[in-house]
């Protein structure tokens, strides 16, 4: 058989190639704190343990989107929040998010608050889709530009989400509700899409 018959017929019998996990965005999820960084406790709730529960369902929800996603800790350990960043940018990640939940001394304070840094165009760009999709289910937005070092990743849109007060009695009751985290999770994958150019 000629060469190029051969490898025509190879070609149809192979058929077309998959379009698969490496032509898709990857989202790295940080639910934040954990090992000795319980973060915010409240009324017996700590930080650390309601965004990894959670964090696992909003891995899901990209995975279903079709994002391939890796998590930043699957227990209670507590990396480093520069440790984090830069395993996510090892790992050519498309969109960093640190899960968070947010305390305050006033308990009237309530709402959703997104950190970035200013000066990097794609984090302002994400930070922006993501409230839209965040408010779009009801959420109270506020974004705030930090210099933190380790939000400012040129190469790597980064945001700290901190989805609600653990201080304020509605938004604590929202904290343990798999129906409230369900919705913000479809919301990230939203705002995510809008960045990452997908459905």
């Amino acid at each position: 058989m000629p060469p190029i018959l051969f490898v025509i017929l190879l070609l149809l019998v192979s058929g077309p190639s998959p379009v698969g996990a490496q032509d898709a965005p990857l989202v790295y999820i940080d639910p934040g704190h954990g090992g000795d960084q319980p973060g915010v406790v409240e009324d017996g709730l700590e930080e650390e343990d309601l965004v990894l529960r959670w964090g696992f369902l909003v891995a899901e929800a990209f995975a279903a989107a079709g994002y391939e996603t890796r998590m930043s800790r699957t227990g209670d350990v507590g990396p480093g929040f520069q440790e984090r960043v830069d395993e996510a940018r090892a790992l050519g990640a498309d969109l960093f998010l640190s899960l968070h939940i947010n305390r305050d001394d006033d308990p009237e304070l309530w709402g959703t608050e997104i950190f970035l840094a200013e000066d990097q165009p794609g984090s302002v760009a994400a930070a922006e889709a993501v409230a839209e999709a965040l408010e779009g289910i009801g959420a109270r937005v506020t974004l705030i530009g930090q210099p933190w070092e380790v939000l400012a990743s040129p190469d790597l849109p980064t945001l700290m989400v901190e989805l609600g007060h653990l201080t304020h009695p509605v938004e604590r009751r929202l904290m343990v509700s798999r129906d409230f985290w369900e919705e913000a999770a479809a919301a990230l994958v939203v705002g995510a899409g809008e960045v990452l150019g997908r459905p």
